[in-house]
């Protein structure tokens, strides 16, 4: 890679790529599974606080384990269809994240995979997810109003907790209420 504006690339998956410009732009391009935080020298978690905007390729299958982690500065993101997983962590601490458009495809969402994204204020889950683990929404201050998945069958432990949640539809599918109930 190549540019003026370009601040640091680096590898994020066998076949995913990113480079970061001097805007804020987190580039992704390739396509197939993303690393985990951990599993790579060359992520862009040293930039996590520079980051304004990322743009994610069709053709990417997953967001890695906390991927995002403390990107305080980004503010919306649009994850495309081809995404089927988001690991643990993905997103926490994105303090000011207020949009997020999940894929349709996705199937599993890791525990606190949005934990204290306190900007968040909606949130539509899919209906291929069928449940919503641990901590996902956690402390999500200003979130007022999710629609669930019409086939969720489970609620994780403290997944709405510190939610101010104005009202709430149950899907049939849901077999277990106590957590959900704890919570809000």
């Amino acid at each position: 890679p190549s540019g003026t504006d370009l601040v640091d690339w680096g590898i994020c998956g066998p076949d995913l790529r990113w480079q970061l410009s001097s805007n804020g732009t987190l580039t992704v391009s390739g396509s197939g599974e993303m690393y985990r935080l951990y599993d790579n020298n060359s992520h862009w978690d040293d930039h996590s606080s520079k980051i304004k905007n990322v743009i994610l390729p069709n053709g990417i299958t997953s967001i890695g384990y906390g991927a995002f982690l403390d990107c305080s500065a980004l503010t919306e993101i649009h994850i495309p269809d081809t995404v089927t997983r988001i690991e643990a962590h993905a997103f926490r601490n994105c303090d000011n994240l207020s949009w997020v458009t999940l894929p349709q495809q996705l199937k599993r969402l890791g525990h606190s995979a949005f934990d204290s994204c306190i900007s968040l204020e909606h949130i539509f889950l899919p209906d291929g997810l069928k449940r919503l683990p641990n901590g996902a929404f956690r402390d999500c201050i200003s979130l007022y109003r999710i629609t669930l998945s019409d086939s969720l069958v489970s609620i994780g432990d403290q997944a709405l907790s510190g939610c101010p949640i104005q009202s709430i539809e149950l899907p049939d599918t849901l077999e277990c209420l106590e957590p959900l109930l704890a919570t809000i």
